[in-house]
């Protein structure tokens, strides 16, 4: 429930004056989002490259929304299809929001055009984000398995 509250946040405002209908704990981390993204407007405004922040921020949404998806999944115990958890899994590890966000450091050469390249997640994008993603998930696994109950065969 508490990923809505973002979610919503970010969907519809991206405006430090909405800071209110959010739960204490969550201001913190929304003010630094807004702060962040406004630092980025900031600096890229300077080489004429703001409109990139406006890509990443609809990045920042997707991504928001994927943890929603795993979030609605896990309250009811709903078990994806291997599909429709890669599809979510790529999009939640971060690998394109984190790649648009390395664009907006890149100077000149990273272009509005070459951030929404990104977003539509090209076969080098989706591949890598696979590839994170389940390294990611085999490291948690391995993390918990010592304190999963043994299955007897």
């Amino acid at each position: 429930m508490q990923i809505w509250y973002l979610d919503h946040m970010l969907n519809f405002r991206w405006d430090e004056r909405c800071i209110d209908k959010l739960p204490e704990y969550m201001k913190i981390c929304y003010l630094s989002l807004l702060d962040l993204f406004n630092e980025y407007e900031e600096d890229l405004a300077k080489e004429g490259r703001s409109s990139c922040v406006h890509v990443a921020q609809e990045e920042m949404i997707v991504y928001c929304q994927s943890y929603m998806q795993e979030a609605s999944w896990l309250n009811s115990k709903y078990i994806p299809t291997y599909d429709d958890y890669v599809r979510n899994g790529i999009v939640s590890f971060g690998t394109t929001v984190g790649l648009i966000k390395i664009y907006l450091g890149m100077g000149p050469v990273a272009t509005e055009e070459a951030c929404r390249w990104a977003r539509k997640l090209p076969t080098a994008v989706r591949a890598a984000g696979l590839i994170f993603r389940l390294l990611d998930d085999v490291a948690g696994y391995k993390a918990k398995m010592p304190s999963l109950p043994l299955v007897k065969e």
